[in-house]
Order: C-alpha cells, then sequence, then structure tokens
C-alpha cells in the first residue's frame, strides 16, 4: 500500500509540474504519403519509447491516439502502442497520443502522459 501511495504521490507531482513529454511517437514507414484508401496510403505509427511508468500486473495501459486534419479530427482508443493511420485526404495530419494508466477494474485513470506531436503528409499522387 506504502507503494502504492508513494506511485500516486510521484504522480501527481509530475502532472503539476505541467504538460511533460514523456512519450515519443514516429511514423515507421515514412512522413510522405499520397492520399487514399488502399494499404499504401496508411501511416503506422508507434511509440518509439517506452511506456513513462514501467509496466505491471497491478495496472494496464490504454492509449488515446488523436489525428488532426482540416477535414475533421479522428480519435481512436486502443490498448497497442501502435496505430494505422488512414490518409484519405491531401494535407498534414496532426498526430499526438495520450497514455492512459488504470488500475485493474477501474475505469478512470490514474495517472496519464501526453506524447510529442507527430506530422505526416499526404498529397494528391497521380498513378
Amino acid at each position: 500500500m506504502r507503494k502504492r501511495v508513494q506511485l500516486v504521490v510521484m504522480l501527481i507531482a509530475f502532472s503539476i509540474m505541467g504538460n511533460a513529454q514523456v512519450a515519443e511517437i514516429s511514423s515507421i514507414n515514412g512522413s510522405e504519403f499520397c492520399s487514399g484508401h488502399g494499404e499504401e496510403n496508411i501511416a503506422h505509427l508507434c511509440f518509439i519509447s517506452g511506456p513513462p511508468i514501467p509496466v505491471s500486473s497491478l495496472f494496464r495501459l490504454e492509449f488515446k491516439w488523436i489525428v488532426k486534419h482540416d477535414r475533421g479530427t479522428w480519435v481512436w482508443l486502443t490498448q497497442s502502442f501502435d496505430r494505422p493511420v488512414p490518409l484519405p485526404f491531401e494535407g498534414d495530419y496532426v498526430v499526438e497520443a495520450w497514455v492512459s494508466y488504470f488500475f485493474a477494474g477501474n475505469t478512470r485513470p490514474f495517472a496519464f502522459f501526453r506524447s510529442n506531436v507527430t506530422t505526416v503528409h499526404a498529397s494528391a499522387c497521380e498513378d
């Protein structure tokens, strides 16, 4: 119990210090794509750094992937360190992710961390 209290106090201290970036995401298949609806029009984004807090059997991780484009914003909730992002429209896609930590059986996170923001560009390519 004492370790759990210390962990919570430490996480609160990190949260108070600001929106610290402690997780890093990147596209593993490049940052320039053609727009469309095929397999080649998908950016595969993943965490290239480990989770901010080591994973334990006491809690689970959940990832919120947020993709912003001129034509809308998409949000996915996953339990995976990576996410394929479709690129159907031309333009820049700004991607960020949030890592949330949940104790087993709880629906509210006890900690969450923001990733860096990365940009993926899709252009109209002629066949």
